[in-house]
């Protein structure tokens, strides 16, 4: 098969789109001139996308969510699905996913985590939001305090625990992998989006510092921009 030179993805900011669009410039970063261009199509008013799904976007993903992205006749949907098909594909040299167990048994536990609970603790919509035929449809879980209950009481720790573990900075240790690309997104959003703020640095330092050491990557920097 032969592949096109042209990343397409759907993407609407602040969203876990910006997880694939993150990785992407990593990448970039690393292997310049080797990697496809990305052409990224952004949604910005959140309730008109949420009541009226472009046809071709349906076509592509039966959810109409971001993110979605078509690279020539494949096409793919969920963040940590497309994240993991870069990392294959253009990671040559594994330099964001190292062969070894630690790094692959954490990037990989950190994907489904992700995609099956910590999304959905942020989440302002339902995933199934498609068929509730409403602009605003409830979050997964309707009761905030419960959401931040699970942060503060299982996440919170666990994380904490696995970053003093790996003896820091990153999650698995001294060198940046995508591991932290996939939940430096949820610790992202926990601390800028959920207000009052879950994560402040009375509360959860090592969480701010984290989140303040990722946000010195340029790859992150021009993920978010259109989020600034």
């Amino acid at each position: 098969m032969s592949l096109s030179n042209l990343l397409r993805l759907v993407h609407i900011p602040k969203f876990r789109s910006t997880r694939p669009v993150w990785l992407y410039h990593e990448l970039k970063d690393l292997y310049g001139s080797s990697m496809p261009d990305m052409e990224i199509t952004t949604f910005t008013d959140i309730p008109s996308f949420r009541l009226n799904k472009p046809q071709w976007l349906l076509d592509m993903n039966p959810n109409g969510k971001v993110p979605t992205m078509a690279h020539g006749d494949i096409v793919m949907f969920e963040g940590g699905a497309i994240c993991s098909y870069l990392l294959d594909l253009y990671d040559t040299e594994r330099q964001l996913l190292p062969r070894d167990p630690k790094s692959m048994s954490t990037y990989y536990l950190m994907v489904s985590w992700c995609a099956s609970t910590l999304d959905n603790l942020t989440a302002t919509s339902s995933p199934i939001n498609i068929v509730l035929d409403r602009a605003n449809a409830p979050r997964p879980m309707d009761d905030l305090a419960v959401n931040q209950k699970y942060f503060d009481e299982v996440f919170a720790p666990y994380f904490i625990k696995q970053l003093k573990d790996s003896g820091g900075p990153y999650l698995c240790g001294a060198r940046f992998t995508a591991a932290d690309v996939i939940i430096g997104f949820t610790v992202l959003m926990a601390r800028e989006k959920m207000v009052p703020t879950w994560v402040s640095e009375v509360k959860y330092p090592e969480i701010c510092r984290y989140v303040d050491l990722l946000r010195t990557r340029p790859a992150l920097l021009k993920a978010i921009s259109p989020m600034e």
